[in-house]
């Protein structure tokens, strides 16, 4: 396998980590006058490694363990969403992992912005939920000729999506202890096999140094949510490999034909007839030993329920669909979606999302949506 047959898969995730930091921060570059560096963490996670799949147990040898800083910026309230989410905290993380198994899965270095939302404040302890997503660059990879057991990463770059809840206590008027309770999962999206990727769950322990605290301001009210129901139109493109390693390509595409109502400024509840249209599964037909019928079997319908949380022009949504039609033996009847939106034009926006099956992530997805 040459270099540039490695490196080529890593295309489509190295384009979604940019747009995605891009569009995570535009809000902060838009108004500079109502954001503020406030501090610095430093944190150690030990993640216990979960194999979601059997064949994955030979590769987990020891623990995760995860080092991070973290710089982190404060919304002063300079646009309506930042009050809507209670003043919550925008930053970057950088981390290095320790695979626990050296041999095989070899180190990461990965980076990624996100958000914490306040659930709780007392004078002393805070609780808080933190939600991000980046890339991450996993040093050894599946090779067929020298780690033909890494069967989890076969790209050097690839997706990175953490979770975690903090307990945050107020040592002092710098100093913060912060517990974590983490979860988070590692795959390239099928572009390239074999991808089952890594998730892992865990505890973390952090120090936070504090360099100031940011005087809210208050602005007119934002007019950036619509407030009566619409109809969204979403098309989206995808690239993934089945089989084993150097199988074949498919372009999955689909069509999502929704019904949105707003219940807030930044929450939108709906739901949605799916399209889909996927030649893979007539492989997955034909290894089962079953007959594949053209082209009936290459459409899926679904059924999904979407909620979606604005952040200006941002938006992050989630998907959970049950197929109504589905002639994939590979699937579940459950299939989800996670992904993000960024408006471009007043009723247009170019999404970015990840489709999966429970653990299994089934393939990136990118398109536009269209409101009518």
């Amino acid at each position: 396998m040459g270099k540039t047959e490695i490196l080529k898969p890593a295309y489509p995730i190295l384009l979604f980590f940019l747009i995605l930091f891009k569009v995570s921060f535009c809000q902060v570059n838009e108004v500079d006058k109502t954001v503020s560096l406030s501090s610095f963490d430093l944190q150690y996670n030990v993640l216990n490694f979960w194999p979601h799949n059997d064949t994955l147990i030979p590769l987990k040898k020891g623990l995760f363990q995860n080092i991070e800083v973290d710089a982190l910026l404060n919304l002063k309230g300079g646009k309506n969403w930042h009050w809507a989410y209670k003043l919550p905290q925008v930053g970057v993380s950088l981390n290095y992992y320790n695979f626990g198994n050296n041999k095989v899965l070899g180190s990461g270095l990965g980076v990624y912005p996100f958000m914490i939302l306040k659930l709780a404040k007392s004078s002393r302890l805070d609780l808080n939920f933190r939600y991000g997503g980046g890339i991450v660059y996993i040093s050894k990879i599946y090779e067929a000729n020298h780690y033909p057991t890494n069967i989890a990463i076969s790209t050097p770059i690839n997706i990175l999506i953490d979770f975690r809840v903090n307990l945050v206590y107020h040592f002092s008027r710098n100093i913060d202890i912060q517990f974590s309770v983490l979860a988070n999962h590692m795959s390239n999206g099928a572009v390239k096999k074999p991808n089952y990727g890594l998730n892992s769950m865990g505890f973390g322990v952090g120090f936070t140094y504090k360099l100031n605290d940011a005087e809210p301001i208050k602005t007119p009210q934002s007019t950036f949510i619509l407030k009566q129901p619409y109809i969204l139109l979403t098309g989206t493109g995808a690239v993934k490999e089945v089989g084993d390693a150097g199988g074949p390509k498919y372009y999955p595409l689909s069509l999502q034909i929704g019904y949105i109502k707003p219940l807030s400024i930044i929450v939108e509840l709906g739901g949605s007839l799916d399209i889909m249209y996927d030649k893979s599964v007539r492989f997955h037909l034909r290894k089962e030993g079953m007959n594949y019928r053209y082209p009936n079997d290459d459409f899926s319908i679904g059924a999904s329920a979407r909620i979606k949380l604005h952040l200006d022009k941002l938006a992050l949504f989630g998907d959970l669909g049950l197929y109504l039609y589905q002639p994939n033996p590979r699937f579940p009847i459950i299939y989800q979606r996670v992904g993000l939106s960024y408006s471009i034009l007043k009723h247009t926006a170019i999404v970015l999302a990840l489709k999966t099956h429970y653990t299994i992530a089934d393939h990136l997805e990118f398109g536009l949506s269209f409101k009518l």
